[in-house]
């Protein structure tokens, strides 16, 4: 009876270390395939390694990519921008009997508006002498701000009044900005001076003290004259320079040949007197430079 039971207790366990040794069997083998798992890994390192430093790279790279391509765009742009307006103004010369300049500089240029940045003068120009003034045109530009850049572009047309000695004269566009320096303004410098209660279009400064001598020149004829023309233009004396200029870059005959008449409008009408006023204005300039003194 006693070997019988023993018997029947013998059986359990050697069920259960069977069991015992299968469980191990298994935890072996789960072991030995993550340790192959974990080689297999080891092995793939440099890989992962290479495509982690492609990944980085790239970021990098594709925005470098897309800022080189977009620069290299907008610069060949304006590359064949500028060629078309040089192209422009050859062919516009040649049609009216014009002269072509290659060598405008700030030494030959004068004036509040082309102070803004002296580096910016196109040198391409035209120039002639109307009724023995000598004239230019050109395109000017100049910016402000830096990451919100704002560029403002003129067309200018220069008239030169031999030893003329002009203070400071601004016949303004009120819905067109002052395009100049602020130190100009205040206690002995530029005033604004008024030029009639009725008139919407423009306001007249001048350096002080030259309030009279700047009505003198800026007559209501004068004036009509400057409005007499679809485009928004403005006019400068400085020294012996009268400049009348557009805030836009003119591209067109028809706007080109407007600016020139207005041009020769003021040629044909005030030209001789303002060669006459030189004489008025080198005297004031003494009588006030003997007081300042």
């Amino acid at each position: 009876m006693h070997s019988e039971i023993a018997i029947m207790e013998e059986v359990p366990h050697e069920q259960h270390k069977e069991i015992k040794r299968g469980t191990l069997d298994i935890i072996n083998t789960e072991q030995a395939k993550m340790e192959s798992v974990l080689v297999k890994m080891k092995s793939w390192r440099p890989i992962v390694i290479i495509i982690a430093v492609l990944c980085v790279v790239s970021l990098v790279l594709i925005p470098l990519a897309f800022f080189i391509s977009g620069a290299y765009i907008l610069v060949y742009l304006a590359i064949q921008k500028t060629l078309k307006k040089m192209k422009f103004l050859q062919q516009y010369a040649s049609s009216r009997n014009l002269q072509v300049g290659d060598n405008l500089t700030s030494g030959t240029v004068t004036g509040r508006l082309l102070q803004q940045n002296d580096r910016e003068y196109k040198k391409l120009f035209l120039h002639s002498n109307y009724k023995e003034f000598p004239t230019k045109l050109f395109y000017f530009n100049y910016s402000v701000g830096n990451k919100n850049k704002t560029t403002y572009h003129f067309t200018i047309c220069e008239i030169t009044i031999e030893h003329g000695v002009f203070p400071y004269i601004l016949l303004q566009r009120k819905d067109v900005m002052k395009h100049q320096n602020s130190d100009y303004f205040g206690t002995d410098k530029d005033t604004e001076v008024t030029i009639g209660s009725h008139d919407t279009t423009y306001s007249l400064y001048t350096t002080s003290r030259y309030e009279t001598e700047a009505l003198q020149i800026c007559t209501p004829e004068f004036i009509e004259l400057i409005k007499s023309s679809y485009l928004p233009l403005c006019v400068e004396f400085v020294n012996d320079r009268l400049y009348i200029y557009v805030q836009s870059s003119l591209e067109t005959e028809k706007d080109l040949d407007e600016l020139y008449r207005v041009t020769h409008a003021v040629i044909d009408k005030f030209g001789d007197f303002l060669v006459r006023m030189k004489d008025d204005y080198q005297a004031l300039h003494e009588v006030y430079t003997r007081e300042v003194s």
